[in-house]
């Protein structure tokens, strides 16, 4: 399921936005599967990243700026939430040690 939805961010951002395939595209589809395979294990922290992309996805399609701007700002979001799959992994889905 993350290949299926890094797949699909890389191509809807890649044709929205950049209309080239650039290498910050491919490294933040990278950083975005990482990030789903971390969740994978919680369906809500999956959710909710993926309503995270949509959201941001929609919002970006509304402003009114630069479309280089919108890019980088699209392709760089798999970074915030790597980061809080990587924090949710290592503070929440801590095993509880038997004494």
């Amino acid at each position: 399921m993350a290949g299926i939805i890094t797949l699909f961010y890389f191509t809807l951002g890649t044709v929205v936005f950049t209309q080239k395939i650039k290498l910050f595209a491919i490294v933040s589809s990278f950083i975005l599967y990482v990030a789903l395979h971390i969740a994978a294990a919680n369906a809500l922290l999956t959710g909710l990243l993926v309503a995270c992309l949509l959201i941001t996805f929609v919002i970006l399609l509304s402003l009114n700026c630069n479309r280089d701007k919108k890019a980088v700002l699209h392709f760089s979001l798999p970074c915030w939430l790597l980061i809080v799959s990587v924090i949710y992994d290592v503070f929440v889905n801590q095993p509880i040690p038997a004494y």
